[in-house]
Order: C-alpha cells, then structure tokens, then sequence
C-alpha cells in the first residue's frame, strides 16, 4: 500500500513536471545568452538560459518540490526503479524494453533533480551557483527521442511531448567546481598528467587553481623515429582548408582524396585519417564513392596517381580501397567493435599493404585506443575539429567565460582579487583550446611505446599558423616542419620510410586491448 501511494504521487508529480516544461516562456534564439536574460543558442529552436539556481524557484513555484520534502521523492523514484526492474525480469523481453526504456526516464530525472538540490547550492557559495546555467530548449519535433526527455512517457501524454520535445538541463560550465570539490577534501597534493594537457598554462586557467610545478617533458623517442608535416595543398595545388567556407568545395574534396592515395603509396601498413566531425567523414566518403573523379594533376616529381599502361578504377575510393583496404568508424557503438575486428584482420592479411583507418576527432578512434607498430605507421588529421557554433552549450560556455573574464578585469583593476584568483580566458580562447586539445587526443595514436615510429601529417593550411603549431605538444612541436608544397612531404615522408624500413624490423600482432 505505502509503495503504491508512493507511486501514485510520483506519476501526479511527474505529469505535473511535463506541464510545467510545457510552460516555460522560451524565446526564439538568435545569440547566445549567459546569464540571466532569456534566449540563449540554439540553431533556431526556441530556448531559454537562466542562472544556475533558477530551477530551485521554478521547481519551488510550479510543483511545491523543495529541500525539505525533495528527499521523500528521491524515495520514491528509487522504490519505481526497484519496481521496474523486477518487472523487467517477471514479463520477458518485451516487456523488458519497455520497462527499460521507463527507468532510463525516471533515471534521467533524478539525477537532474539530485544536482538540482545539491547542498552546495544552499549553502554560503556563490561561486557554486554561478558555475551552472539553467537551460531549457524545444527540441526537433522529428527526433524527440534524440533530446533525452526528462520524463517517463509511459506515465504522461507521451502525444504532446512528441510533439514539442521540450528539454530541461542544467549544465556545469566551469570544471573548478570539481577541483575545489577536491581542495575541500584538504588533499595533500594534486597531480595532473596526461599527453594531451598541452597547452598547460590555459589548462590551469581552465581548473581556476595554482599550479606551481608544471613540468612539460620531451618524448622518450628520438628525432628519427618520427617525422611531424604541415601540408597546405592538396596534389593539384588546391589549398586544403576544412572550414566551413571551404569544406564543400568539389576541388577541395577531390584534391583531399588524391592526397590520402598519393600518401598510401608510400606509407606502410596502417593509416589513421581523422576528420573533423562525422558529417565531413560521411561528406568526403559520399563523394569519393560517387562523385569523386579520378583524374588529378600531381605535383612535380611527386608520385602520379595513375601508373602508366595500367587500367585505373574510376572513382577516387576505388583507387583508394585498391592500395589500402578502408575502413571507416560508424557512429554506433554497437558498429565500433566489428568495425574495429575488420581492420585487425586487414592488417594482418599478408597479400595485403595494410589498412586504412577513417575517424573523428574527438570520436571512439581518437581516444583511448591502441594503434602501435604497423597499425598505425601515420596519423593524417584533415582540419581543426571546431566545435559547432550554433551548438547551445558552446554559445552558453563561451558567454559564460566571458562573464568571468570582464568580472575578473574588472576585480583586478579594482584592486580586490585575491592572491590566488586565476583567469580563466575568454570564450573564444576556450573555443580554440578545446579544438587544438582534440586534434592532439588523436596525434596521440602514433607514437605507442619507446621503440615505435610513424608520421603525423596535418592536412590544412591553419596549421602553417605558428599560433596554431604553439598548441601542440611539446614533444611534437619541435619536429614540425612546414612543407612548400605536396611534392615536398610526400618526398620526405618517402625517404622517412625507406631509412626506418632499413634499421625498424617489422614487429607482429596486434596491439593490446
């Protein structure tokens, strides 16, 4: 009886919480909104920013959810989610969706609420409040499912919620909100180390802490084990910029195509190319499969792309596919493992010249795994992987830094920032910084272990920029070389290769999970 009255009072505040979203005045976005003004990025959609402590009010107002009586309603969903779960397994595999798909909502409300009613934003602390904002949005009519509905549809109108996919959140902007979560514990010392930390003077910015000691080391490999390129233009001679006025271009995306062939011929076994998001993957390989020509006008005394007498396959991806075997990442999960199976066994087929590896900056391929040896004798990266800016949380994040850096210019020119107060840097700093640290995230699959080789190529004409080249890693900068034409590294890439053929004995197997 008590779990039933429970469950009856969480579907009457549950459908309450729809209604009450429904409600919610949102404007029709043109610019991103930081802090307590009304739209805020979007695209388009309708939206709406807030303060971080906004949801506390709107939940007090609309549905007499508060501090004091939040925690009889965290029971109850966690009774719900019991209760789901052994249904899940009493009815079978259909049912077992169902129920699945139902707890995954109530799951999703309740970690918003548990962060919502987060004592620190009851307590003396207004830096905790104001490193969140309050979001909501009207999402696509066409992908509701896509949005992350804060509520069970099993338990409302599920019709008009489909309709209008409104979405609620509430994001954290600023990682020092955790890291002060750590000095609060009164640690003794905190250690950052990573590959890709570079470049560490923002990242301390980023963590709004002193640190004194900020050691930056060089690899433990040496100068011929590796060859680091900047190519600006493609073999005909077209520049090779991935941005968004560009990356459309059919003599952009022809003389990218011809370049990762040229390439395959003199570089061995496994190839590692990332693109800038899935959508410039999918673009580049729709075009080299259907529309990309063949024809190409090589750069003098570089390698043609035709040999002579030789019958030649028409588009770009069968040239391709007929020196390496390509390989290119899916965006499900459940495709990656198989994925991932098909060019491990494309590598080792010995009639074979090894495999070519198509992914993303910042996708499952750039982070995390192990490409050593012969799997991945070179990582070509096609552009600098921005962020979108109509993305809402990008528009949010940079407003919000830019709130912090004129509050902090403002303190200092006052005279009342604290010793150990950090800036943190604009939002356009932070923008470019998260793009150079997810082109450094991938680079990192070349280098594996001390006695490993291979070659880093980075295929657009930004990278010419010193500006650029200063956000690498340490260990990579001081190898970059800016090639003057395609011919050039496609040259010196041929002589790297050929004196680590001579000196490298070829290692088997595969890498380790």
């Amino acid at each position: 009886n008590e779990m039933r009255e429970g469950l009856n009072v969480l579907k009457v505040l549950l459908v309450k919480l729809e209604e009450a979203i429904e409600a919610l005045p949102l404007e029709k976005a043109a610019s991103g909104s930081g802090g307590g003004g009304g739209g805020g990025g979007g695209g388009g959609a309708e939206t709406m920013v807030r303060l971080g402590d906004f949801w506390i009010g709107w939940l007090g107002r609309t549905l007499k959810l508060t501090w004091d009586n939040y925690p009889l309603v965290q029971k109850h969903m966690e009774a719900a989610a019991q209760l789901l779960a052994v249904q899940a397994v009493e009815r079978g595999i259909a049912a077992s969706k169902a129920a699945s798909s139902t707890a995954v909502g109530l799951t999703s409300v309740q970690r918003f609420l548990d962060v919502v009613f987060d004592q620190r934003f009851f307590a003396d602390d207004s830096n905790f409040a104001a490193s969140f904002r309050a979001f909501a949005t009207s999402g696509p009519a066409d992908e509701p499912a896509k949005r992350g509905r804060p509520v069970a549809t099993t338990w409302a109108n599920a019709d008009r919620l489909g309709a209008s996919g409104r979405e609620i959140s509430l994001w954290c902007l600023s990682p020092a909100v955790a890291m002060r979560g750590l000095v609060g514990e009164e640690v003794h010392s905190i250690i950052l180390t990573s590959g890709t930390l570079s470049p560490l003077a923002s990242f301390a910015q980023e963590m709004s802490l002193p640190f004194p000691h900020r050691p930056e080391n060089p690899h433990v490999i040496d100068a011929k084990q590796i060859w680091v390129g900047v190519v600006p233009r493609g073999p005909s001679g077209v520049a090779l910029n991935s941005s968004f006025r560009n990356r459309d271009k059919k003599e952009y995306l022809r003389d990218l195509g011809n370049l990762l062939i040229n390439f395959a011929r003199v570089i061995p076994d496994g190839m590692l190319v990332f693109f800038p998001s899935y959508a410039q993957l999918a673009k580049c390989v729709d075009y080299w499969r259907s529309g990309g020509s063949s024809i190409t006008n090589p750069a003098p005394n570089s390698t043609s792309s035709a040999d002579s007498g030789a019958a030649e396959p028409k588009t770009l991806w069968e040239r391709m596919s007929a020196l390496k075997p390509v390989i290119v990442e899916p965006r499900a999960k459940v495709a990656f493992k198989q994925a991932m199976q098909t060019f491990y066994d494309k590598m080792d087929d010995e009639t074979l010249r090894g495999a070519i590896f198509m992914a993303v900056c910042r996708g499952k391929v750039s982070e995390g795994m192990d490409f050593a040896d012969t799997h991945g004798r070179a990582v070509i990266v096609t552009g600098i992987p921005f962020a979108s800016a109509y993305d809402p949380r990008v528009k949010v994040k940079q407003t919000f830094l830019d709130d912090q850096a004129r509050e902090y210019d403002e303190q200092k020119r006052r005279g009342r920032l604290p010793a150990d107060a950090v800036r943190a840097g604009t939002g356009r700093e932070w923008y470019m910084r998260s793009a150079a640290r997810a082109v450094n995230q991938a680079l990192g699959r070349v280098i594996r272990h001390r006695h490993d080789f291979g070659a880093v190529i980075l295929c657009d004409d930004r990278f010419m920029r010193d500006a650029q080249i200063a956000q690498l890693p340490l260990w990579l900068r001081m190898y970059v070389r800016k090639c003057e034409s395609f011919g050039d590294s496609q040259r010196q890439l041929a002589r790297f290769f050929k004196a680590r053929a001579i000196d490298a004995p070829k290692p088997k197997g595969r890498p380790k999970d």
